[in-house]
């Protein structure tokens, strides 16, 4: 027997890790627009993970990551082609993390940081996942407390004029949200009570719905 074949099946027989780029099992592929970021398979598993990239990122968009044998999704990021993901393997899975925008600096530039880590641990065929929240907001600088309290005067200077919809850019719903992570003034209060203030268009609601700060505070 050729030596390559008897090192190949007897990987196979101790049932390593292995991730290749090789066409996966039939009835599990990627779907047209994406293409496979890794294919892991151990002796009780066969997970493909599938995404979109774009040139030059490394992040990958709408993540995919489905059980070849169960035949169902672990992730099912299909359609969110807004938040990316990072993976990557670990000893006995993956590591994937999930990464928000956020305004960063004196000129709020929307900045994406990671935000969550969820590891996925596979022992024998029973998943394991564990999350940890990581997201690490820079120090505020001076200018960007002075623009956080100069918001929220401008917002309490609307709330006794009766329920309007809310009256500034939604960018700035984002810095409202930094100050209220970081506790800035009233900025907490004010998000909290936001929609009780303020109608919400459409792109405001949208807004808020991206903004996770119910899993940032406590």
């Amino acid at each position: 027997m050729n030596h390559t074949k008897v090192i190949i099946f007897l990987l196979a027989i101790a049932g390593l890790i292995n991730v290749t780029s090789a066409q996966t099992t039939q009835n599990c592929d990627c779907e047209d627009s994406d293409e496979m970021v890794l294919f892991y398979t151990d002796s009780d598993n066969q997970i493909l993970v599938c995404g979109t990239k774009t040139d030059g990122d490394s992040l990958v968009y709408e993540l995919t990551m489905y059980d070849c044998l169960q035949q169902t999704f672990l992730i099912d990021n299909r359609y969110d082609e807004i938040f990316p993901n990072s993976i990557q393997l670990t000893g006995k899975g993956f590591m994937v993390t999930d990464y928000h925008f956020a305004p960063v600096g004196d000129n709020w530039k929307q900045t994406i940081l990671p935000f969550v880590e969820t590891e996925y641990v596979f022992e024998n065929a029973i998943l394991k996942k564990a999350e940890k929240i990581i997201f690490d907001y820079p120090e505020l600088t001076a200018n960007q407390i002075n623009d956080i309290k100069e918001l929220c005067d401008q917002l309490y200077a609307h709330k006794n004029t009766g329920k309007e919809y809310y009256p500034f850019d939604n960018e700035t719903i984002y810095i409202l949200f930094i100050g209220a992570y970081k506790n800035v003034y009233s900025a907490r209060q004010l998000f909290f009570d936001l929609t009780n203030l303020f109608e919400l268009d459409g792109a405001a609601a949208e807004t808020m719905s991206e903004i996770a700060m119910d899993r940032l505070i406590e």
